[in-house]
């Protein structure tokens, strides 16, 4: 036989010899190739989705990291130690609800404002109050919202803070900014003073150091938080060893002595206060060349400009919304923004004055902040990266953009943008995943 007939040919179980005809051939090897079609894109949808669960997975772990940062700062702020609270609680302005009298810090020293990291003001002091006298710090300071759109905020947000735009380093357009102060140390025990004569005036005092409760040792120019669990002061100090006494305030001889009688501490103010501002930021993205992300910021006392930090916490951060919740003196509970807190538009009654204001003439700007309760914060996370997910993958909630009440039940999902579309940002959109995530905090307050 040709061997060349053979080699077409295939032997039946009897022997004989039967050849392969070209229609066979044909259909074996558009069997095989759809076979081969079916098991490549079995193999490629696995891995899209094995992508985007690993993108979820990441963008999940990114949204829980970024809240419970947040969360920690919210909950220390308004932090004064042992005094930020009077005990004595007083009837608001309509006799239904109580409210506790807050102690601010009675600030003795001139050059606090230009101390006090992302805050920019001539004075600190209530309007109409005695210039060159000490003064009662407010509570408001403590906890500090900027409402921002169209790239503006209200109020306005100090200028050490980057200016909003769509290059690298510039602050994320209509995204809120929060700024958050307490005192974040454990401070040194006072174990002994001295006063002027014949007065309740403070001389000066003697500090335990070798307790290491603090390793922020005093350095020149640094202000000096003196505090009992009755008041609080901040005053300009010369710290000399363990000896501190009080120099180049409004007046030296009328710094009020502390209650040795209870756990008296000195801090070292202008290191323990801490100052705690978050924001989004647009950065270079490291993976592709030419490319920014918007990411959250947390900035510590001012940056590393006034010797503090500035530091992302997590990337993919496109929107940052607040609102807070707001007691009136009827009891009843106003989530506002930021705005709208500053100036009070609602008008609501605010909270009885702080100790140290000496009667209701004296005008507190901002004096609603003393009635926020709680803090609501909306963030929206994505995956940073270009994805191939399908529309309803890419569909997401996000309460801020259907209704100005963050608690509006929301039953359809934001459609998924074009990839060219802009975000709120200025940002393109892009193809990605995208999660909303919300918490509601507790805050120090003047509520019982």
């Amino acid at each position: 036989m040709n061997t060349r007939a053979i080699s077409r040919c295939r032997r039946t179980a009897w022997g004989a010899v039967v050849g392969f005809s070209l229609i066979e051939i044909m259909i074996a090897m558009t069997l095989g190739l759809l076979l081969s079609i079916g098991i490549v894109s079995f193999f490629i949808n696995i891995n899209r989705i094995d992508t985007a669960q690993q993108a979820m997975a990441l963008l999940q772990e990114n949204g829980r990291y970024a809240i419970m940062r947040i969360v920690d700062d919210l909950r220390s702020a308004g932090g004064q130690y042992c005094s930020n609270n009077g005990g004595d609680a007083q009837l608001a302005a309509a006799g239904i609800v109580y409210h506790a009298t807050q102690r601010s810090p009675m600030v003795y020293t001139p050059v606090l404002p230009a101390a006090l990291p992302d805050y920019e003001g001539e004075s600190l002091a209530p309007m109409g109050w005695a210039s060159g006298t000490a003064y009662p710090l407010s509570p408001h300071y403590f906890i500090q919202g900027y409402r921002c759109t169209s790239g503006k905020c209200i109020p306005a947000v100090p200028t050490t803070l980057p200016g909003a735009g769509t290059a690298s380093g510039s602050r994320a357009k209509n995204a809120d900014v929060l700024t958050l102060r307490s005192i974040r140390a454990m401070g040194w025990p006072i174990v002994q003073q001295t006063t002027q004569p014949e007065s309740h005036y403070l001389a000066s005092i003697t500090m335990d150091m070798s307790a290491q409760y603090d390793n922020t040792s005093f350095g020149a120019n640094d202000l000096a938080l003196i505090a009992d669990c009755s008041s609080s002061r901040i005053v300009s100090v010369d710290v000399r060893g363990t000896g501190l006494t009080p120099s180049g305030n409004f007046n030296d001889h009328q710094v009020i002595a502390v209650d040795t009688g209870s756990d008296a501490r000195v801090f070292n103010f202008s290191k323990d206060f801490r100052t705690v501002t978050y924001y989004l930021r647009i950065e270079s993205d490291s993976s592709v060349s030419g490319r920014v992300i918007s990411s959250l910021r947390r900035r510590v006392n001012g940056g590393a400009s006034h010797g503090g930090t500035d530091d992302t916490i997590v990337e993919g951060v496109e929107r940052m919304d607040i609102l807070y919740g707001v007691e009136s003196d009827t009891g009843a509970t106003y989530f506002l923004t930021a705005d709208a807190v500053d100036s009070n538009s609602p008008n609501l009654t605010c909270p009885p004055l702080p100790s140290g204001f000496t009667d209701s003439s004296d005008q507190e700007q901002g004096c609603l902040w003393r009635a926020v309760k709680s803090v609501e914060v909306s963030l929206l996370l994505d995956t940073v990266n270009d994805m191939s997910a399908t529309p309803v993958e890419q569909a997401y909630f996000y309460g801020p953009d259907n209704s100005t009440d963050f608690d509006t039940n929301i039953t359809q999902p934001e459609a998924p943008a074009s990839p060219t579309a802009k975000l709120p940002s200025g940002l393109p959109s892009g193809s990605m995943l995208r999660r909303e995530f919300r918490i509601l905090v507790s805050v120090r307050n003047s509520n019982p």
